[in-house]
């Protein structure tokens, strides 16, 4: 006999709230592992035919209140979880995430109707998830399509004041919590590569909320997403590109701003030019400037130049290319760069002209 949505979404969250009680409990977990295994499975199954039958919505229409509770529970279980152990939320909250994601990603781009339970749930991911497991690419991946169906059609949700309990966070208020995290420059700033899929999804995230709510670009930002970029063609570069496209598009960039550097050399300038002053600053030469590209790195580029490619930033939808692509360098950066260093009357040209050319 089939079940209805209504049974199925109860099955659904008594199986999470039973399982947020037997790992927080810790009793007999060895004698419960295969039980809990079946339960995922059911659980999965029992989704999968819930996201079949809201696939008869049309494509702009909302998400039926049966999901939006299933997703809301999901959301409230995590928090939970994150709450009772701050300490140790690598593996509990991890498969608890991925779990959630698969829920949501099954539902697809469809807005999310915004009942009291969810939106509640949501602030609650966003204040708790952020502060504990901010540099948690699995956290961060799951906000960032939340954003997407949470703030897409809603009304009323980027007013200044949170005045109405019925009002999911506003955006500018969102986008202020995720930059004033004490993680937020050492994640964004590091190249290690242990950092990397962590500061694409934070770039992720970042760049789904400006594109939803313009008012978030102020200039003070700017500096630092410079500061994050490396001129490269791979994911993390290009999002950081159409960021600051973002930025320069709603004149967020500050007036007296020229784009010499890039990277750790962009960071060490910009903390000399506080440091000094505009009045004993001076701008780097174009030697200065040019030394900053590796010869390898332009042949290369040259050799696999992009035909293709627009002068907006567009992001690689092929993980393979996206590798390629960030040891070479990125067009939509040079163009505008080299514009500027050959514009009459900036530089002495003949200074740097090559003999054997």
């Amino acid at each position: 006999m089939l079940l209805s949505l209504e049974e199925m979404a109860e099955g659904i969250m008594s199986y999470i709230i039973g399982k947020n009680a037997f790992v927080s409990g810790g009793n007999g977990r060895r004698h419960h592992v295969l039980c809990h295994r079946i339960q995922k499975e059911a659980c999965k199954l029992a989704v999968q035919r819930l996201t079949k039958c809201c696939e008869y919505n049309l494509p702009g229409q909302k998400t039926p209140d049966v999901m939006n509770e299933v997703i809301a529970a999901c959301l409230q279980n995590i928090v939970t979880l994150i709450k009772k152990n701050p300490e140790n939320t690598s593996s509990i909250v991890t498969d608890h995430l991925l779990s959630t994601s698969a829920i949501v990603k099954a539902v697809g781009t469809k807005p999310l109707s915004l009942s009291p339970s969810l939106i509640q749930a949501w602030k609650s991911l966003v204040r708790n998830g952020l502060r504990i497991c901010y540099q948690s690419t699995d956290m961060l991946q799951l906000l960032t399509r939340l954003v997407k169906m949470i703030y897409s059609n809603a009304k009323g949700v980027n007013q200044e004041v949170d005045a109405e309990i019925n009002n999911p966070l506003p955006l500018p208020v969102l986008y202020q919590i995720v930059l004033s995290h004490s993680l937020f420059l050492p994640t964004l700033l590091e190249d290690c590569d242990g950092n990397m899929p962590t500061k694409e999804s934070l770039v992720l995230l970042m760049l789904a909320i400006v594109e939803l709510e313009p008012r978030c670009c102020q200039e003070a930002h700017y500096a630092v997403l410079v500061g994050a970029y490396n001129v490269t063609r791979n994911i993390t570069d290009t999002t950081l590109m159409k960021l600051m496209q973002h930025y320069q598009k709603n004149q967020a960039v500050p007036s007296h701003y020229k784009l010499t550097a890039w990277g750790h050399a962009a960071v060490s300038q910009h903390q000399m030019q506080k440091a000094l002053g505009k009045s004993l600053w001076q701008q780097p030469s174009m030697k200065e400037i040019l030394k900053q590209l590796e010869t390898d790195v332009l042949k290369d580029s040259a050799l696999h130049f992009p035909l293709h490619c627009k002068l907006l930033a567009e992001t690689p939808s092929d993980p393979s290319a996206s590798q390629i692509s960030s040891q070479l360098y990125d067009p939509c950066f040079l163009y505008p760069l080299f514009s500027h260093l050959l514009a009459p009357g900036e530089w002495n040209l003949k200074l740097y002209l090559s003999k054997e050319n």
